[in-house]
């Protein structure tokens, strides 16, 4: 095993969080940071010996992994990288923009006011987490509020689509929002595509959406720029 995908696996094990999500979260981020290469074996008892864990949590996430698109367990083989994980984050990205603004604008045309409030809410709740700088929380609360755009679509298949994309960029978002000036700005355009929600204004939502996701990825590609070039 490398020994920068090793190190990276053992330092994970610091994550306060059960013990299959963090072994999904960890696996999902070195898969897609590049430390796991398409068509690479991925062995589910070396990666539980490196995280100090069972082989159970490791099994659990090599399964939501498979639903996600990154791994493919093929009979009497093994779990490999999926050739899905060679999709450049900019294409993925640029993907979850057009996918998730048209979740926005549905999602205007179709939430009730009960709906909308709980979307108020969630931001909310962001915001105390953003002044609290309570970063770890703040990138949970906000895949929900993404998530609870996408549920509020009420199309089963952009919510398929979202999610497949969504698994491929999430070690991404939870980079960028290790920023300070990302949370303020992630912050103050999430409540702009809630203004839009609010007044049913489905255009505006969608151009809203998309202009926040593809500012993210102008944010994180600098930011793996630096990262590769360090």
């Amino acid at each position: 095993m490398d020994a920068e995908l090793e190190q990276f696996l053992m330092s994970r094990t610091n994550n306060i969080q059960s013990l299959r999500q963090m072994a999904v979260d960890t696996i999902r981020e070195a898969i897609v940071m590049g430390y796991y290469k398409p068509g690479e074996p991925i062995r589910e008892r070396q990666i539980a010996e490196k995280m100090n864990i069972s082989t159970t949590p490791v099994k659990e996430a090599f399964r939501t992994l498979e639903y996600e698109g990154l791994v493919e367990t093929v009979p009497r083989k093994g779990t490999f990288v999926s050739n899905m994980a060679d999709t450049s984050i900019e294409e993925i990205l640029m993907l979850r923009a057009s996918v998730e603004g048209l979740c926005a604008r549905l999602a205007a045309e179709k939430m009730t006011p009960a709906d909308k409030q709980k979307l108020k809410q969630q931001l909310e709740r962001m915001d105390i987490l953003l002044q609290e700088q309570r970063v770890e929380e703040l990138v949970q609360e906000n895949t929900t509020f993404h998530r609870m755009i996408v549920t509020y679509a009420q199309s089963p298949m952009m919510e398929q689509t979202w999610n497949t994309v969504s698994a491929f960029d999430r070690a991404f978002r939870k980079l960028a929002l290790q920023q300070n000036k990302e949370q303020t700005e992630g912050f103050a355009e999430h409540w702009r595509v809630f203004e839009a929600v609010e007044q049913s204004d489905g255009e505006t939502a969608e151009l809203e959406m998309k202009s926040h996701i593809l500012r993210t990825l102008d944010h994180v590609m600098k930011q793996e720029q630096r990262r590769r070039g360090e």
